[in-house]
């Protein structure tokens, strides 16, 4: 059973030239709808940093879309927890769609939990993780090798961070789309996301950003020492 999160409508600043929503903005809305899905349970981050001085990480995210929403419109965000057999991770499951429709986005996070003091993860069993599973997981995370080509760098600025004080998961998003010129985002029509969180990255991290193009799948790569971030997208 889908928990009802919240309603949102969605605002002029969240929406590209073409008045649809911008993809880093569907990773925001994502990944509040987790978090609030774990505080119905008492297990966001607030909770699990004062009752076991852990925090929650998200590994990997994907998201199908059939269709965007648009400026002005009011979307309805739902989550569940899908099976997935792992002690140490859960996935969530959020799917956001207009009022009275069905067609929309739905999207999965990959989620783990880490001692803030020792960084090691932890079991779920550890924090109490009693959260219900509402239906089997439809989705496996993909893997890929893909040999991507570097387009530009860039230093990361304290304007990318999060309280965390490494950069925030849409921020690599935001990143990502400033390589297309207006002209190319018009035109682009994207079906399919998958993230893969690899490694944190800090204030004044030089940061690799990398991309290949095999007809409608463009791999991109983020790398400082070693991969940050990996992600495919899908065009129709």
């Amino acid at each position: 059973m889908m928990e009802f999160i919240y309603e949102k409508k969605i605002e002029y600043g969240m929406c590209d030239t073409n008045a649809f929503l911008k993809i880093p903005e569907i990773l925001k809305m994502v990944e509040a709808g987790v978090a609030s899905f774990l505080g119905i349970y008492h297990k966001d981050n607030l909770s699990v940093k004062k009752d076991y001085q852990a925090l929650w990480l998200f590994t990997k995210t994907c998201f199908q879309i059939k269709r965007l929403p648009v400026w002005d419109e009011t979307v309805v965000i739902e989550a569940c927890r899908v099976e997935h057999e792992s002690k140490v991770s859960c996935i969530i499951e959020v799917y956001i769609h207009p009022k009275n429709r069905q067609d929309g986005i739905t999207a999965w996070v990959e989620c783990l939990t880490a001692s803030i003091a020792s960084r090691k993860l932890l079991r779920l069993q550890a924090i109490d993780f009693q959260v219900p599973i509402s239906k089997p997981c439809p989705i496996e995370f993909s893997k890929w090798d893909a040999d991507c080509i570097e387009e530009r760098r860039l230093t990361v600025s304290s304007s990318y961070l999060d309280y965390s004080r490494h950069v925030n998961n849409a921020e690599y998003l935001r990143i990502l789309f400033d390589g297309y010129s207006l002209a190319e985002i018009e035109k682009m029509k994207v079906s399919f996301v998958e993230i893969h969180y690899l490694k944190e990255s800090r204030e004044n991290d030089i940061l690799s950003i990398r991309k290949k193009t095999d007809g409608k799948l463009t791999y991109f790569q983020i790398m400082k020492d070693v991969p940050v971030l990996e992600m495919l997208m899908k065009e129709e």
